[in-house]
């Protein structure tokens, strides 16, 4: 009997592309994913922040993941991991969380107290239009479809904090913070998979290059 399907709140918008809901993609790969990708330092070199979140909607996994490097020599990690659905219209794994107030233009990401001492919540106003790399990128292997990827890269200006362990850095717009993401979505090679071949393909009659 075939699985009930799915009402998501993106389901309210007329943006279908099929006539499946938001809740599956046109793709039965596991390599499929969709998110985003944030970088964030001061202008005196003291901090600096990369965070992630995404979704990978064919393994029903959502993770997120902060690096953090400080001018104390040290550098500091946190990695989340939750299943996806059913809650799939929320944007929040583990302490991260992620607030999409006007698309392309306003956004609002950070990560809760814990009890690993990373902690941030900051507001991301753009710059300037996002930059869309088109028509995205596509690479075959004797004919195969191994990769297929879209993006679109978007700088800003934020405020707010990021704690370290205690150690607070606060900011405001017009500081100079540095503000740049990335949101992509489509398949990567080893993304989703935990970068393992597929053990029923065949291996190439002419392996790739490395990178």
């Amino acid at each position: 009997m075939p699985e009930p399907r799915v009402l998501t709140e993106l389901d309210e918008w007329p943006r279908h592309q099929t006539i499946d809901t938001f809740n599956s993609v046109q793709t039965a790969s596991p390599e499929w994913s969709d998110g985003y990708w944030f970088c964030f330092g001061d202008p005196a070199g003291e901090v600096n922040l990369i965070t992630a979140i995404r979704l990978y909607p064919n393994t029903n996994v959502m993770d997120a993941y902060a690096i953090v490097s400080v001018d104390d020599g040290k550098q500091y990690n946190l990695r989340a991991s939750r299943r996806l659905r059913p809650r799939i219209d929320e944007l929040r794994v583990g302490p991260f969380w992620q607030e999409i107030i006007r698309g392309m233009r306003t956004l609002r990401l950070g990560c809760d107290e814990n009890a690993h001492g990373i902690e941030f919540d900051i507001l991301w106003e753009s710059k300037a239009p996002a930059y869309d790399e088109a028509p995205g990128s596509s690479f075959r292997v004797d004919g195969r479809l191994v990769a297929e990827r879209s993006n679109y890269i978007q700088s800003a200006d934020i405020a707010g904090w990021i704690k370290i362990n205690g150690r607070e850095w606060k900011f405001d717009f017009g500081d100079g913070w540095a503000g740049t993401r990335d949101h992509s979505w489509g398949m990567g090679a080893g993304t989703g998979t935990g970068g393992k071949p597929n053990p029923y393909v065949a291996p190439p009659l002419n392996p790739p290059a490395p990178g």
